[in-house]
């Protein structure tokens, strides 16, 4: 039995203090200014990373891209909307919270990526990894790409109507 979960103890671990973390969390400062930062840095991470080893070009590798994009807009876009967001009356600060729903689609994902990891073999050749490894981290990166884009202009159209209702109360 434990040879089974042995895989998955320390993404489990790890999930472990995550929720436990998340419940004590108090929230996150949210700088709508500065929430462009992150998603162009990734991006220009990605465009160096695939202009050092440009993936081979397919129409199976066109589409797995644009789904990996896609599937991880999607899902930062859930997670966007699964937030909290409360804006300090006295200082305008805007915090936000991971809901319970969040968090599990979190969990999700990590454990599909274990159990992905876990069970879908890369060959190796003569220490370099095969193809089929590198176009699987490719579409990781542009997974993520997606996910962070959306989150951050899902969050940009949730926190922009508060902000303004909380400068028009102030005014």
């Amino acid at each position: 039995m434990w040879q089974l979960l042995n895989p998955y103890l320390p993404t489990l671990f790890m999930l472990a203090v995550l929720v436990w973390w998340q419940r004590r969390s108090k929230g996150s400062r949210l700088r709508p200014r500065a929430m462009w930062v992150i998603p162009c840095v990734i991006t220009l991470a990605l465009y160096t990373t695939l202009r050092q080893r440009p993936p081979e070009l397919s129409v199976l590798s066109v589409i797995l891209f644009v789904v990996a994009f896609v599937a991880g807009s999607v899902i930062g876009w859930l997670r966007a909307r699964h937030l909290h967001i409360r804006i300090d009356a006295a200082s305008g600060r805007v915090t936000t919270k991971a809901t319970t729903f969040g968090l599990m689609l979190l969990v999700g994902l990590f454990l599909l990526r274990a159990v992905l990891r876990n069970s879908f073999e890369m060959p190796h050749a003569h220490g370099h990894l095969a193809g089929t490894a590198l176009l699987s981290t490719d579409l990781g990166l542009v997974f993520s790409v997606g996910l962070i884009w959306a989150r951050a202009i899902t969050l940009m159209l949730r926190v922009r109507p508060l902000l303004a209702a909380h400068r028009a109360g102030l005014g």
